[in-house]
């Protein structure tokens, strides 16, 4: 039995691991599957897919790219022009601005508005073949006003058919509704109509006329969704809109009733809010004046009660400015302390990330500090824009973090000397402070009285004074309100259609005209054409196997060809068959078996045939029925399935009972399959009885084929490869599944088969391939 491992090292390597199989990728055999064999089919899908496309695009309309550009302008206030926490979020505020502003301009409401102004819920076109063309302003006949009966949503579409420049004919769909004048109103069943010529009417005034009505929140979602409103810089306040009609007209229309109706929205909401400032300004002034006359009374009735005249109160006055002076100087001195602590706790916070330092610079004194905080500001502003598209190790962000903490402890250094300086200042007004509070308490409290109440007046009419200015500043900033944007590009219409790219459509089209055929070809290739058509389907599954035979499909139910008189194809085929069998195996005595993936691919044909082949070559030649489970030698040919090999393997018949001779006709000798057994598969691992089987063929004859079950079904021929010389694999055109030759490619590439050759049954030939 160690003959069996012979020719099984082919693919082994040294270690005696498999090595797989380089496969090859056959571009000619794809060329061929997928293209050549049917050709035709590609350009006629071609010039289909280009003429549907063609007249596709005859029933569309060339839509036009209207665009206009307007730059979102920044309300100026002077008040707060030095802040310098402001001057450092501008940048930031005004993107956030823009996007607050494309969020109004694409708003549904300001649509519905530009949509109801327009009209534009009345549509005009009309039709030539099978192009649609709409119409607008132009259009011969406009819908003047329409009220429709109840309040569900308006779709309406007619056709109107002029009889002349008087009257009309409306059409629902082909059902005539009515006849109606020009210019008049007239009511039926859908609304109040009131249509209006617009000049000439079409040549022939038999041309029908297409409009319709529809719902006015319906066309504004529409045409919301066609508006484009974007940035056109990342630090830009300018917006860019763009529409797409297939009217130029209408969308220039639509952009600057957009723009009209935005710029009208935000004045009408400025001139709201002046209007509310000056109502609440007039209100404290009216309180305002109330309280200054109630003071000046009080205090002339003080000084008219207690005699006190205006001359003896200069002393008090004087002293009164003294400590109002001091106490202020004092108190601006403690704020500026307190000032410095917090740009102190700023600095000691931020010192691992640096963030802004929001001091007022009315706060701090004159001199270095407040040009170091504005640029250590600016630093940290420009080190956050780095950050937002950078990381903290980029070389740009350490060199400025590098400038901040330099900057850092000058800006520490400048704040201990400006402390030290005011220490001492405050001190001195502390001093000179007390100094003034002291005279005042040695001052008549009657003349204190008069003070304060003149104080009181002084601050009332301050905040009078304040209020008038305001309401000056109002009404000037009511009156000259204007537009918040402004328009840089009116709307203007693109010289060449946008929509729709032609060229990018019958590209489409012969993509889509080609890819039919290639994939029409690669489902009947590779999916539904699941079985072997073709000799160059096994090569391409077989690509490193030699085919040792090719056998014709046999027309008719002769099952024996080769045993015929007359010469034919298929024998000759068997012959060739034969020959190449010899050519290999030189050797005066061989044993070959056969076998198939699966059932009905005509390995017992081959087997038959082949035998009968060898014993017109004057060669001894038996046929041996190892398929247990459907035997079908005897049947071949035409005998009785008497005592056959599984009663020798049984130990119930000799050699001479179980082989059967067919006469002289057919000179080949056969083993038939014997009668059944309870377990046929333990029959074949009799391995004594088979050596003893294939020592006594082996003598008696000069061939030995083997009818094996089909190797997909059963494994029974790989324990015959220790008594066989090769092994012929059958595979039959238009039986034979790719999926089941794919599965026993494995075991063939595996050597599990003793020399495995190739046998392809059924087989197309044409008659001028035979030569006679």
């Amino acid at each position: 039995m160690n003959d069996h491992l012979r020719g099984q090292t082919d693919l082994v390597g040294g270690s005696g691991r498999s090595i797989s199989p380089v496969t090859e990728v056959d571009y000619l055999g794809m060329l061929n599957r997928y293209f050549l064999r049917r050709w035709y089919l590609y350009p006629i899908f071609v010039v289909a897919a280009v003429a549907a496309m063609y007249f596709y695009l005859q029933t569309k309309q060339d839509e036009y790219a209207v665009t206009a550009r307007i730059a979102i302008l920044e309300a100026d206030d002077n008040g707060a022009s030095d802040d310098l926490l402001r001057r450092s979020t501008e940048l930031f505020s005004a993107s956030q601005n823009v996007y607050n502003e494309i969020e109004r301009i694409t708003s549904y409401e300001l649509m519905h508005s530009v949509v109801e102004d327009l009209g534009l819920q009345y549509g005009y076109w009309t039709k030539t073949g099978l192009k649609k063309k709409d119409g607008y302003r132009d259009f011969p006949v406009l819908i003047d006003s329409f009220k429709a009966i109840g309040t569900q949503p308006v779709d309406l579409s007619f056709r109107l058919e002029p009889e002349d420049y008087a009257s009309f004919r409306l059409y629902k769909e082909d059902t005539l509704v009515g006849t109606y004048p020009f210019d008049t109103l007239f009511a039926n069943k859908f609304g109040v109509f009131r249509i209006a010529l617009n000049g000439a009417l079409p040549d022939g005034g038999e041309t029908p006329l297409y409009v319709s009505i529809s719902d006015l929140r319906t066309v504004a979602s529409a045409y919301l969704d066609r508006l484009k409103a974007e940035f056109t810089g990342i630090n830009s306040t300018t917006i860019l809109l763009r529409i797409d009609d297939a009217i130029p007209a209408r969308g220039i229309d639509v952009l600057t009733q957009l723009m009209n109706n935005y710029n009208e929205g935000k004045l009408a909401e400025a001139d709201a809010a002046a209007l509310q400032t000056l109502s609440f300004i007039d209100d404290r002034l009216l309180k305002a004046n109330r309280q200054l006359q109630l003071v000046e009374t009080n205090l002339e009735q003080y000084k008219l009660s207690n005699d006190i005249a205006d001359q003896s109160t200069s002393n008090l006055n004087l002293a009164l400015e003294n400590a109002d002076l001091y106490g202020r100087e004092k108190e601006d001195i403690t704020l500026k302390l307190s000032a410095l602590r917090s740009l102190e706790n700023a600095l000691a916070v931020s010192e691992d990330d640096p963030q802004l330092i929001t001091i007022d610079n009315f706060v701090l004194p004159t001199g270095q500090l407040p040009e170091q905080l504005e640029l250590y500001n600016r630093l940290v502003l420009e080190r956050k824009e780095l950050l937002i598209t950078g990381q903290p190790n980029n070389p740009a962000v350490v060199s400025i973090s590098q400038r901040i903490a330099s900057l850092r402890r000058a800006i520490e250094g400048s704040v201990t000397n400006l402390r030290q300086n005011l220490d001492e200042r405050q001190s001195l007004a502390q001093s000179q402070y007390n100094r003034a509070r002291g005279q005042l308490r040695s001052m008549p409290s009657k003349q204190r009285q008069v003070q304060d109440r003149s104080r009181e007046q002084q601050i009332i009419e301050n905040l009078y004074v304040y209020l008038l200015q305001k309401k000056e500043e109002t009404a000037l900033a009511y009156v000259n309100n204007v537009t918040t944007a402004k328009i840089i590009d009116p709307a203007h219409v693109s010289p060449d259609p946008v929509s729709p790219n032609k060229k990018l459509f019958y590209f489409f089209a012969l993509v889509c005209g080609g890819a039919i055929p290639f994939f029409y070809s690669v489902g009947r290739e590779e999916i539904f054409n699941y079985k072997v058509e073709s000799v160059r389907d096994v090569e391409q599954l077989f690509p490193r196997r030699e085919i040792v035979g090719r056998i014709s499909q046999l027309r008719g139910k002769n099952r024996m060809p080769v045993a015929d008189a007359s010469r034919n194809l298929v024998s000759d085929q068997f012959r060739s068959l034969r020959n190449n069998l010899l050519f290999r195996f030189p050797a005066s005595s061989n044993s070959f078996l056969v076998t198939s993936a699966g059932k009905g691919e005509g390995k017992t044909f081959v087997a038959i045939n082949l035998a009968l082949s060898f014993a017109r070559a004057r060669k001894r030649a038996v046929v041996v029925d190892f398929d247990f489970y459907h035997p079908q030698v005897a049947e071949y040919l035409d005998q009785a399935n008497g005592p056959g090999l599984s009663n020798f393997l049984q130990g119930e018949a000799g050699i001479d009972d179980i082989i059967h001779s067919t006469g002289d006709e057919l000179c080949v000798d056969y083993v038939p399959s014997g009668d059944h057994s309870e377990n046929p598969g333990d029959l074949i691992s009799n391995e004594e009885g088979l050596a003893t089987l294939f020592a006594h063929l082996r003598e008696r004859y000069d061939v030995i084929i083997l009818d094996m079950p089909p190797i997909g079904i059963l494994a029974d021929a790989v324990l015959l490869n220790g008594f066989v010389t090769g092994s012929l694999y059958v595979v039959r055109v238009g039986v034979s599944t790719k999926a089941s030759l794919k599965r026993e490619r494995r075991t063939i590439d595996s050597n599990r088969l003793k020399s495995p050759m190739l046998v392809i049954n059924s087989t197309k030939s044409a008659k001028q391939d035979y030569y006679h």
